[in-house]
């Protein structure tokens, strides 16, 4: 599954944004900011999805650049 099937997903839940959509709104660097807790405690239940960490550290936080998820799509 791509970030074009989940779109596709979460439209039919009438829930158009997604998760791509309102992580690229807030920044994807700043889920990826709150996401650090996870190496404050380990706890695999908060912890980062790969493809965030890896937006996150490549500086393509989303609107602030221009460049997030929608370059993946």
């Amino acid at each position: 599954m791509n970030i074009g099937d989940i779109r596709v997903c979460m439209k039919g839940l009438h829930h158009p944004p997604g998760p791509f959509a309102l992580m690229g709104l807030s920044g994807i660097d700043t889920a990826c900011n709150v996401q650090q807790r996870y190496a404050e405690t380990g706890d695999p239940a908060v912890k980062p999805a790969a493809c965030t960490e890896e937006k996150g550290k490549a500086g393509t936080p989303g609107r602030k650049t221009g460049k997030g998820w929608d370059d993946d799509a």
